[in-house]
């Protein structure tokens, strides 16, 4: 494979340490560089574009470099936004620029100087965007691997799904021409939702923690947040605001993605924050929540379970909630869910079949909605 420039991108994405129980701002991301350049042969005047999101300062530097790519001598330094140069031999140069917005990131790419038509790219993950190296070259055609092409020079392609795609490239002067095919790792999605659900467990309840088993108190309120975003990866952060002055930053596909907050007060209004952030968006949303001693519309609706004890191989669950009824789920002692059992409408709520349920205590999760009710029952 022809390589007319091997890069070295050095991205370092601040995110940075998790917040104190009790801040409310988030520290500004690092900035992503990135630059291309135009078409040039040896003698021409070759600009350098600056493609980089959320820089503040620029240094261009260009080197000279020995055949293990080390710097040899500074040939070019600029604080200009764009820079501007003309490579006085064939060769091979080295082409860096710092971006500075507080945190400072650089990427460097290395470019093999001559007089004849060669064809080279490479590929910026954030914004899709492909970036023509090519040398001595007229026009060019893409063929981006998933059935899309173009013939702009540097075009912006957006991929439906991460993957290995074969990216062709072919660069052309006249009759002149170079053809580079080479497989394209993409590792970033092009969208962010950064919206959330939310569901409250009003009653005692045990549930999984971090693959710890944990007991909620029924004089508390736990809710279980999770966001509707499915992207991942270690270099993605979730902050959570739970409106009570507490806060969390979590990083990766599990580690932010799906929490569980203990509220203590009741009759309050919470509002709710979630930002996501990756390595090239941000998106973020709220809601409001608030907690009653009874579900707002129904104060006199209420849910019994008898017999309990359960000496019988059918419960019986009262409620006037049943239209509402979304799921039935029974958890062991160790809240693992159980399957051996039938759920059949009743004349006040519905009824359980236990049938198969072996003696011992088992919690019983009824959710209507976005409410969910957990009561313990003791199978004799």
């Amino acid at each position: 494979m022809k390589n007319i420039c091997i890069y070295i991108c050095l991205l370092f994405f601040a995110l940075e340490q998790p917040l104190s129980s009790k801040t409310n701002y988030l520290y500004h991301p690092a900035p992503i560089a990135d630059f291309h350049f135009d078409s040039f042969c040896l003698g021409d005047t070759t600009y350098f574009i600056n493609t980089t999101q959320g820089g503040v300062y620029f240094t261009w530097n260009i080197f000279t470099v020995d055949s293990n790519n080390v710097n040899i001598d500074t040939i070019y330094t600029s604080s200009d936004y764009n820079a501007i140069f003309v490579f006085p031999t064939s060769g091979t140069y080295k082409v860096e620029l710092i971006a500075d917005n507080g945190h400072i990131v650089s990427i460097e790419k290395i470019i093999y100087v001559n007089s004849s038509t060669t064809a080279n790219f490479d590929y910026q993950q954030c914004g899709g965007q492909f970036n023509n190296l090519s040398v001595c070259y007229t026009s060019s055609y893409w063929d981006f691997g998933d059935g899309q092409t173009s013939v702009d020079g540097s075009p912006q392609h957006f991929y439906n799904t991460i993957g290995v795609y074969t990216v062709t490239l072919i660069a052309k002067n006249n009759s002149e021409s170079d053809t580079l095919k080479t497989p394209l790792n993409v590792l970033i999605a092009n969208s962010l939702d950064g919206t959330f659900s939310m569901k409250v467990f009003r009653d005692s309840v045990l549930y999984y923690i971090n693959d710890t088993l944990a007991y909620v108190p029924s004089d508390s309120i736990l809710v279980y947040f999770q966001t509707n975003d499915s992207v991942s990866g270690t270099m993605t952060q979730y902050h959570w605001s739970f409106g009570d002055e507490t806060v969390a930053d979590l990083f990766g596909y599990n580690g932010g993605r799906k929490v569980y907050h203990r509220y203590a007060n009741r009759d309050t209004i919470y509002t709710v924050f979630l930002l996501v952030r990756t390595l090239c968006l941000t998106a973020f949303s709220t809601q409001n929540l608030t907690f009653y001693d009874h579900p707002i519309g129904n104060q006199n609706s209420e849910t019994i379970i008898y017999p309990n004890p359960a000496t019988e191989d059918q419960l019986h669950v009262s409620t006037n909630k049943f239209d509402e009824l979304t799921d039935v789920i029974v958890l062991n002692y160790l809240s693992q869910p159980v399957v051996d059992y039938n759920v059949s409408k009743s004349t006040t709520g519905f009824d359980l079949d236990i049938t198969n349920l072996s003696a011992g205590l088992y919690f019983i999760r009824i959710v209507f909605g976005n409410e969910i009710i957990t009561k313990k029952i003791i199978r004799e």
